[in-house]
């Protein structure tokens, strides 16, 4: 429990992953650098075996000096875990400061936040799933009518809010990440050594891999031992698997590496 003054950014997301785990990590740290002390991460209870968040993430945060707080259930879209949730988030923050801000990273963490009291709340919609129920986006519509702003990482998610939720105004944040804290090296491969593409992130639909496998046979036709590399896992596995098996019979030039702690320290081993 914190004493007054309190956090000032409390950053709420049902768990840390790659993608937007790996944004609100960086994010954190460099808040935390320029006011240290004033940042708070909060995470849900595991919802289930494939959706709990990455160990090597929340090692980044607490060796860095920065707080991560389980704060209940609010991974589920049902109102009592997020009553419990909001209740438990509200005790773990004590007294909120006049100028704290939360920044949720779904629609339930905004409706949590909201109900525990925050004096402000920004929510930041990372993209859904095509399998999304209908119903998600009167909950969210709802949701987001609870906030003070409401931000998306490109023009094309906000323009999707905006038609499906009906936000009247979607901020456009990217989330990039500060590739200048790993070291750069040029790699100049060998005559027969094949070109490298490595793609950092969660396995699941929304992420698009389905149009960079296409891709690569564009680049296969200029390039026939070119290599693409996945590095993560997530619920599109098996799916992602045999469209590349149907695009590369030979399963040499498509590579799964699965989850790694430290994904990022490997950059210089590929091209793109």
């Amino acid at each position: 429990r914190m004493s007054t003054p309190g956090y000032r950014i409390v950053h709420v997301i049902p768990q840390l992953r790659f993608g937007a785990g790996r944004y609100v990590v960086d994010t954190a740290i460099e808040q935390h650098r320029r006011i240290p002390n004033s940042v708070a991460v909060i995470v849900s209870e595991a919802a289930n075996g494939a959706w709990t968040s990455s160990p090597a993430l929340v090692r980044e945060l607490t060796d860095q000096g920065i707080a991560v707080h389980t704060c209940g259930d609010f991974f589920q879209r049902q109102a009592s875990p997020l009553r419990d949730a909001a209740e438990r988030l509200r005790q773990t923050i004590g007294s909120w400061r006049k100028d704290a801000v939360v920044h949720a990273h779904t629609a339930p963490a905004a409706v949590m936040g909201r109900w525990a009291g925050a004096p402000r709340i920004i929510a930041t919609c990372h993209g859904w799933g095509p399998d999304r129920p209908a119903a998600f986006d009167l909950q969210d519509a709802i949701a987001f009518s609870l906030c003070d702003a409401v931000t998306s990482p490109s023009r094309a998610w906000a323009d999707i809010l905006k038609a499906r939720t009906g936000v009247a105004h979607v901020g456009t944040v990217p989330c990039g990440l500060d590739l200048c804290r790993y070291p750069h090296i040029e790699r100049t491969p060998r005559e027969d050594e094949p070109r490298r593409v490595v793609c950092i992130g969660e396995l699941t639909a929304r992420k698009g891999h389905d149009v960079l496998l296409e891709a690569m046979k564009i680049v296969w036709q200029r390039l026939p031992n070119a290599e693409l590399h996945f590095i993560g896992d997530g619920d599109a596995r098996e799916a992602t698997r045999a469209l590349a098996a149907s695009i590369d019979p030979t399963g040499t030039r498509v590579v799964f590496h699965g989850t790694v702690d430290a994904p990022y320290a490997l950059l210089d081993r590929f091209d793109v």
